[in-house]
This record gives structure tokens, C-alpha cells and sequence, in this order.
């Protein structure tokens, strides 16, 4: 115990006042120079990355709405709104087409694996339906 004394050059007979206040000094002293470092680290680091980045996004433009004209605007909401579909119409073949496929379809349950739709239509039927659909892939 006493070499731990002797080692660290403190006497139990003298107060540790003075010593305790350059021992303060000291780590007051290795702070700032971190905080210095941390500076430097953020002047010459990280605000060039962020000029580089803010100079690279700085070509794209900014999304600006552009006013339509009136007739265009007309127009697009006749495209967008839809009437509900009448049931008795003689031209509504679309909802028969769909009918005649979903009456079409058997659930077929393997033994093994998934259950998957298995749907009964004849060539000329299908071909029938890409043509009316325009519908060009195999």
C-alpha cells in the first residue's frame, strides 16, 4: 500500500488541494483538445460531403404543378368518370365474357401441394377472346 503512495508521489501527510486542481486542469485540457479534433473532423469531413451532396441534388428540378387548361381538364375528367355498368344493356358483353369464363373454372385440389383454378375453355374460345381483348401474346 505504501509503494502505491510513494509510486504516485502523494504524501498522506500533504493535502491533495493543488493536486486535485492540476489533475482538473489536465482533463480540462484533453476535452478541449477532442473538441477541437470533432471540429476539424466537421469542417474538413462532413461539410464537404454535404456540399457534394447538396450541389449533386441540386440539378433535379423541383416537381412544379402546372395549370391546365380548361378544355384539357374537361376532357380528362369525361375520361376519368365512369357510369355504372347496366345490367340489361344488349352491348354489355364484357360481363357476360367474365361470366362465361367463371363458369368455366373448377378448383382442382392435388394430393400434393396447393389447390389451384383449373379453367375449361376451348381454343377457338380463347382465341376468340385475346382477338376481342387484343390480347397478342401466346
Amino acid at each position: 500500500m505504501l509503494e502505491f503512495f510513494e509510486y504516485n508521489n502523494i504524501s498522506p501527510s500533504e493535502s491533495l488541494g493543488p493536486r486535485m486542481q492540476t489533475l482538473e486542469s489536465a482533463i480540462t485540457k484533453r476535452i478541449n483538445a477532442l473538441v477541437a479534433i470533432i471540429r476539424d473532423i466537421e469542417i474538413n469531413q462532413t461539410l464537404p460531403t454535404k456540399g457534394m451532396l447538396d450541389a449533386l441534388f441540386e440539378g433535379i428540378p423541383n416537381p412544379s404543378t402546372k395549370k391546365l387548361s380548361m378544355s384539357f381538364e374537361k376532357a380528362f375528367e369525361n375520361l376519368t368518370v365512369q357510369s355504372p355498368p347496366e345490367q340489361n344493356h344488349p352491348n354489355n358483353t364484357d360481363h357476360h365474357d367474365i361470366r362465361k369464363v367463371l363458369d368455366r373454372m373448377k378448383l382442382v385440389k392435388p394430393p400434393f401441394g396447393r389447390p389451384y383454378w383449373k379453367v375449361s375453355l376451348t381454343n377457338s374460345e380463347i382465341a376468340h377472346l385475346k382477338k376481342k381483348y387484343h390480347v397478342y401474346n401466346n
